[in-house]
């Protein structure tokens, strides 16, 4: 499937939202490259953002994201 044409400023916080969910999979993975399953990670993320069955809230906690990959997108301190 190729990558979705980022047009508004929600799409595109959605689409970087799906590539930090493919990271967090491929970092607990310990994989050196991104596989189909990680692409399908990030496929299903952000298509479920898009549609409104997910939001980023829940996500977050649903998924449990690392905090080693969420502090380097925020690294300010937001586990208080």
């Amino acid at each position: 499937m190729p990558n979705p044409v980022i047009v508004t400023v929600k799409e595109a916080l959605y689409w970087t939202y799906a590539n930090i969910g493919m990271a967090q999979a491929g970092y607990v993975d310990g994989s050196e490259y991104y596989g189909v399953k990680h692409f399908s990670i990030r496929s299903r993320i952000y298509y479920g953002l898009m549609r409104g069955s997910l939001n980023l809230g829940a996500l977050a906690i649903d998924e449990k994201l690392c905090r080693s990959v969420v502090l380097t997108v925020a690294p300010q301190n937001i586990w208080q």
